[in-house]
């Protein structure tokens, strides 16, 4: 038998690495100087970046797993998982892009944490 609960884990993980492979690919075309016209005149770039492309794939993969999670589990337990990406994205942007980290965030991650084990526990 299929543990499910897995499906909720790899939605999390899919969904925190989608986030930052499309952070990494913006980054990569625009530094930070985007802006929406700049977006429309280099759509090609956006489309054709690897990072980007990965980071789709990822989300949509997340989007599966998400919909099996959901066909065994009570959305109101499954959802909350998905904060724990929240948590992933953190981390990943501290480490990968020198983002800031600040303890009013590390306390509002937290609060995270601990409900997402409320809800888990429930």
């Amino acid at each position: 038998m299929i543990n499910y609960f897995y499906f909720i884990i790899l939605t999390v993980l899919l969904n925190a690495s989608a986030q930052l492979l499309i952070k990494k690919g913006v980054l990569l075309i625009y530094g930070k100087d985007f802006t929406l016209k700049l977006f429309f005149e280099s759509l090609d770039k956006v489309v054709l970046n690897p990072y980007i492309i990965l980071g789709l794939i990822c989300m949509t993969i997340s989007m599966i797993t998400h919909i099996i999670s959901l066909s065994k589990f009570e959305l109101s337990f499954a959802f909350p998982f998905i904060s724990i990406s929240y948590v992933i994205v953190f981390f990943g942007s501290f480490y990968l892009f020198d983002e800031n980290l600040s303890l009013l965030r590390i306390f509002g991650l937290i609060l995270i944490i601990l409900g997402t084990l409320f809800v888990a526990k429930s």
